[in-house]
Formats: structure tokens, C-alpha cells, sequence
């Protein structure tokens, strides 16, 4: 009896080890040139508050930052002046459309100047409040 029931377990396994490599369900890797992406297909980032209000938003802080006194009328003349650039830069690549590099590029202008306000707020009460 044991010689019965071990038969089929036998005749399963002797098929599966002469079975030939192409009857196998996993082939072989096959390495393709991978085609260059679109330029004009958007990446996975999440798009920004826009140009636009960013601007807008620097503005109304430097506003507000002239009139409680953390700017000097000079430092307000120059952070303005760097967004009138940003904003004249957005009108001529707008006229196009904007490519990712130039959306980029008013981007991070935009950033640097948001940055600028806030070094010269914080260093303006900073050094208020030593003397």
C-alpha cells in the first residue's frame, strides 16, 4: 500500500524536473531602450500658489513691513523693484506659454525674495531689540 500512495507524488515530480525551459511561466528579463519622456508631460509636482499671488503676497508684506517700521524705505524700494523683474519676466514667458524651466525659474525667484522679506524683517527686530 505505501507503494501506492507514494506513486503519485513520483510521477508529479518526475514531470515537473523534465519538463523543458520553455514550458517554465517566468521568462527572461528582456532590457529595452527606455524612450526619452515628453517635454510638454508635467511632472508629479504639485503646483504652487501661482506666480501671480505669490507676488502679490510679497507685496502686501512688504507693506506691512514699511509701515510698522521693520523696512527702510530703501530695503522696500529694492524688494519691490526685484518684483516688478519677477512680474515683467511672467508677462514676456507668459506671451509663449511657460515651459517647466521658466515656471521654475519665477518660482524660485519668487522664493528667494519671500526669503529676502522675512531676513530683512527678522534682522530689522532682531537688532531693534539688542539696542
Amino acid at each position: 500500500m505505501r507503494v501506492l500512495t507514494a506513486s503519485p507524488y513520483l510521477g508529479a515530480a518526475s514531470l515537473l524536473i523534465v519538463s523543458p525551459a520553455a514550458a517554465q511561466f517566468v521568462g527572461r528579463p528582456v532590457y529595452e531602450p527606455v524612450p526619452v519622456a515628453s517635454p510638454y508631460l508635467g511632472d508629479s509636482s504639485l503646483p504652487g500658489p501661482g506666480i501671480g499671488r505669490e507676488l502679490r503676497n510679497v507685496r502686501r508684506g512688504i507693506e506691512r513691513a514699511r509701515e510698522t517700521g521693520e523696512l527702510t524705505r530703501r530695503e522696500a524700494r529694492q524688494l519691490y523693484r526685484e518684483a516688478r523683474l519677477i512680474d515683467r519676466a511672467a508677462e514676456r514667458y507668459g506671451q509663449g506659454g511657460l515651459s517647466a524651466l521658466e515656471r521654475r525659474e519665477l518660482e524660485t525667484r519668487a522664493r528667494v525674495l519671500r526669503e529676502s522679506l522675512a531676513r530683512a524683517r527678522t534682522g530689522k527686530s532682531r537688532a531693534g531689540g539688542k539696542g
